[in-house]
């Protein structure tokens, strides 16, 4: 739309949401003059053609930039033959690697330079066998349709480049390796990937902190569900920005809860519930068909986990529902001991995060 005196070009915005049909009848029904629209004043850079609180987004660009902090990041691992380089079962190589492929579901990779395509080696080095954790951020969007962000897991381990829903997961590692052409970095075996200015800057505010403290504080910051609401627009269009904590009471709590969620999600701290989904015994434990009835997970007719909080079942990560998509991905196997446990644990984790994520929005 244009203004017919000083011929400015004017854009304007609605919000139609409902089924197809609804959307019809509603452009069917009416015409442009009859439409609430709200006017919009775009602003430089990114000319947002939707409502936006500039006074949030100012707040949002003070935040420490994720893609600054850490020096050294890299796509996830493209093999281009999945099929044939990763399982759910280790390979017979030197080259067989645990491999983050999808959320709390870890795989195996044949990690073969020589077959993996995109093997982003230059930047997995400091990942590959190594003592090492990585943060795994998406850099934009929200994973499907109109949900929440979650676009934020970790690994210890090599990464797929599809280990979020929409892909493109970028992997920040904490640490930094030496290589034969450099065998030590600044005298150490090794640094933490991490500005110095800014890690200044935080223990300016909350005094001496280590690598994994900043970790674990950034972890728990997007968790939280407030941050995730209120800066939602602006994390459709770019990395995340971490405010600064305000005091070492703060920062200290955020952090706490976020080594929690880190270790939950390694699971290298996976609590004890032995009520959460029991499963049934009796069968050939052959997946076929998913269904959800009453907190029961069934994968085929006969058998299934029982007292699976539905919470657990819906929750999302990366744009992937893990309670739903780990088993689905075993369509036509047998389960095996070791899966069992392991499905259990994925069920625990996820109603564990959602605890830690409530408890983070109550500090």
């Amino acid at each position: 739309m244009t203004d017919n005196h000083d011929h400015t070009c004017q854009v304007f915005h609605f919000d139609l949401f409902g089924t197809r049909k609804e959307k019809y009848d509603f452009l069917n029904s009416h015409r442009l003059e009859d439409v609430d629209w709200a006017k919009l004043q775009p602003q430089a850079p990114q000319y947002f053609f939707v409502p936006k609180d500039y006074n949030i987004k100012e707040e949002f660009d003070k935040g420490i930039s994720v893609e600054e902090l850490f020096s050294i990041k890299t796509s996830g691992i493209k093999t281009h033959n999945d099929k044939e380089l990763v399982s759910t079962i280790p390979f017979e190589s030197s080259c067989n690697k645990p491999y983050t492929y999808r959320p709390l579901d870890e795989q195996w990779i044949n990690y073969d330079l020589n077959k993996v395509v995109r093997h982003r080696f230059k930047y997995m080095y400091h990942i590959l066998d190594k003592e090492n954790i990585s943060m795994i951020i998406g850099p934009q969007g929200q994973a499907v349709g109109n949900m929440p962000w979650n676009l934020i897991f970790c690994s210890k381990n090599l990464v797929d480049t599809n280990v979020y829903y929409r892909g493109g997961g970028i992997v920040f590692p904490l640490y930094l390796y030496p290589n034969s052409e450099q065998p030590t970095i600044d005298g150490n075996e090794r640094v933490p990937n991490l500005n110095k200015e800014i890690w200044d800057k935080i223990e300016n505010i909350v005094g001496q902190v280590t690598p994994e403290q900043i970790f674990d504080y950034i972890y728990g910051v997007l968790h939280t569900p407030s941050y995730r609401t209120k800066y939602k627009e602006f994390l459709k269009v770019d990395f995340p920005r971490i405010p600064y904590p305000t005091s070492k009471d703060e920062f200290d709590r955020i952090a706490d809860i976020g080594t929690q969620l880190r270790k939950l999600h390694l699971m290298e701290s996976v609590p004890s519930m032995p009520d959460i989904a029991q499963f049934t015994a009796s069968g050939d434990n052959l997946v076929e068909k998913l269904a959800y009835k009453e907190g029961c997970v069934f994968f085929n007719d006969a058998q299934c986990f029982s007292n699976v909080p539905e919470v657990s079942w819906n929750f999302y990560i990366g744009g992937y529902q893990p309670a739903q998509k780990w088993l689905k991905d075993r369509k036509g196997r047998n389960l095996t001991f070791d899966d069992i446990l392991h499905y259990r644990n994925i069920i625990i984790v996820l109603l564990e995060t959602d605890r830690l994520m409530k408890a983070l929005d109550n500090l």
